[in-house]
C-alpha cells in the first residue's frame, strides 16, 4: 500500500522532501514520491543522475525536478537558492520562462498532488554567445523583435578574463615540441607585466617607440619578448600564435567588450532566485 512504498523509500524520515514525481501501481494508484534536498543540493552528494534511451523526456524531467526544488527552498522552505542551466540542445532550453500553452488533465492532477504550481521559471537571463556583428549567435532569442525588455545577454573573452587559464584553450598543450604548457603558466605568472614595443608608423622620418602591456589577444599575437626557456624556438611561437589566431577569429574571443559580458563575473553576482 502508499504507506508501505513511502516506508520503504525511506520518505517519512525525510526532513526536508522534495516532490520528485509519481508512483503508479497496476491498480491505478498514484504515489508522490519524494527526494531529500541533501541528495539533490547538499553535502551527501548534490548529484542526480537520470538515464533512459534517447527521447524519453530525461530533460523534461529534470526540468520538472528543478522546478520542484526551486519552488520548495525558496517559496515553503524560505531558503536561497539559485539556478545555472547549461544548454546543451539548440534551442530547447531557451524557453524555460514561458508557460506552455496547454496542459492536460492528468499533469494538471499529477502537480496538484504534490502540491506544486503549474509555473514557468521566473528571474531568467539567457546568456548567448557574442556573434561577429555583436549579436547573439544563437538559435533562438528570447524576446528579440517582442515589446517587452529583453532578458538575455551576449557573453565573449577578453584575454584579461581568462589569463590564468590559457591551458583549457590548448588542445596538444602537454606536447614537449611546442611547449606549451610552460607558455601558459608564463603568462599566468607575469600578468599583467608583459611588456612590447609599439612601433607605429608615421609620415614623418622620426618614429617614436613607446612600450605597452600586452593584455589583448591582438597584443599577445604579436609578443615575442619570451625567456628561451619557455620558447625554446621558433616553431613553437609559430604553434602557440597559430592557436591564439584562431581564437581570435571566434567572436566570442575580443579584445574589448563592449556590450557583452564576462560570464565569471555574472556568476559571481548571481542572487538568490536568479536563474
Amino acid at each position: 500500500n502508499p504507506d508501505q512504498i513511502k516506508f520503504a523509500l525511506g520518505i517519512p524520515e525525510m526532513k526536508h522532501p522534495i516532490p520528485a514525481g509519481i508512483i503508479e501501481m497496476s491498480n491505478g494508484i498514484q504515489i508522490p514520491i519524494s527526494l531529500d534536498i541533501t541528495y539533490i543540493a547538499g553535502p551527501d552528494t548534490a548529484h542526480v543522475n537520470v538515464s533512459g534511451i534517447s527521447g524519453n523526456q530525461k530533460t523534461t524531467y529534470l526540468l520538472f525536478l528543478l522546478q520542484s526544488t526551486y519552488q520548495t527552498l525558496l517559496t515553503k522552505l524560505g531558503e536561497k537558492a539559485a539556478i545555472v542551466i547549461f544548454n546543451l540542445k539548440e534551442d530547447d532550453l531557451l524557453h524555460i520562462d514561458k508557460k506552455p500553452p496547454l496542459f492536460t488533465e492528468r499533469q494538471k492532477k499529477i502537480f496538484n498532488s504534490l502540491d506544486l504550481k503549474l509555473d514557468p521559471f521566473e528571474n531568467v537571463t539567457y546568456f548567448l554567445p557574442r556573434g561577429n556583428d555583436g549579436m547573439p549567435n544563437s538559435a533562438f532569442v528570447s524576446d528579440l523583435n517582442g515589446g517587452k525588455s529583453r532578458n538575455f545577454k551576449t557573453y565573449s573573452y577578453e584575454l584579461r578574463d581568462i589569463y590564468d587559464r590559457l591551458d583549457l584553450l590548448f588542445p596538444d598543450l602537454n606536447d614537449p615540441r611546442y611547449n606549451l604548457l610552460s607558455l601558459a603558466d608564463f603568462i599566468h605568472e607575469t600578468w599583467p607585466t608583459l611588456m612590447m614595443i609599439n612601433n607605429p608608423r608615421t609620415k614623418s622620418k622620426m618614429k617614436t617607440k613607446t612600450k605597452q602591456k600586452a593584455v589583448t589577444w591582438s597584443d599577445l599575437l604579436m609578443y615575442d619578448k619570451f625567456p628561451q626557456s619557455v620558447i625554446p624556438n621558433k616553431t613553437s611561437l609559430l604553434h602557440f600564435r597559430s592557436h591564439i589566431q584562431k581564437l581570435k577569429n571566434s567572436s566570442i574571443f575580443v579584445d574589448r567588450k563592449i556590450t557583452s559580458t564576462y560570464l565569471g563575473n555574472e556568476v559571481l553576482n548571481i542572487k538568490s532566485g536568479d536563474i
